[in-house]
């Protein structure tokens, strides 16, 4: 899984909402918790919003912190209570034959940042370690869902688990798929 916190209350957009950050802390602890006790194995990939609250920190903080907040991932720190829970700090991860990545990338077009992956993995597999052939790509990070298929390969856009906000709803380019 990836992003599972928003950090809205940390974010530079205004459109977000503001969920006091300990609330959404607290909520985030009870979803790792009841993921930890039905999974044997639960994967947390590296988001961007992870690192909200860091970069709004840097901004008020004197410089000589930076490099103690600059690299800081409020969820690999939440991870630590529990055993079965791992945090890749990467945008991909690989388990068998299945790659599952949170790129920073979005598109208008359903599934073009998908399929744009699957070339970028394709011709850098052996710089980013990736073992081929990998039959199964899920990225989240676009907001869309869908799948594509490939002969011996499935491509997915993989959506989100959360409410979608009333000004996101007004922007038909992204919500093509409600």
């Amino acid at each position: 899984i990836s992003e599972i916190m928003d950090l809205g209350s940390q974010s530079s957009f205004a459109a977000t909402d503001n969920i006091p950050l300990e609330l959404e802390v607290e909520e985030t602890l009870k979803l790792l918790e009841l993921l930890s006790t039905r999974f044997p194995l639960v994967i947390v990939i590296e988001a961007n919003h992870d690192y909200r609250l860091a970069r709004k920190a840097l901004k008020v903080l004197p410089t000589e912190f930076s490099l103690l907040v600059e690299e800081t991932n409020l969820m690999q720190l939440l991870v630590r209570p529990f055993k079965n829970v791992v945090f890749v700090p990467n945008w991909y991860a690989q388990i068998e034959d299945v790659l599952i990545c949170h790129a920073s990338k979005t598109s208008s077009v359903s599934l073009k940042v998908v399929g744009d992956l699957d070339l970028y993995f394709k011709d850098h597999h052996h710089d980013l370690g990736i073992k081929m052939p990998y039959r199964v790509l899920i990225q989240g990070h676009t907001h869309q869902l869908g799948v594509l298929y490939k002969p011996d390969l499935k491509l997915f856009e993989s959506g989100m688990l959360c409410s979608i906000r009333s000004w996101y709803q007004k922007i038909p380019s992204r919500t093509c798929w409600i």
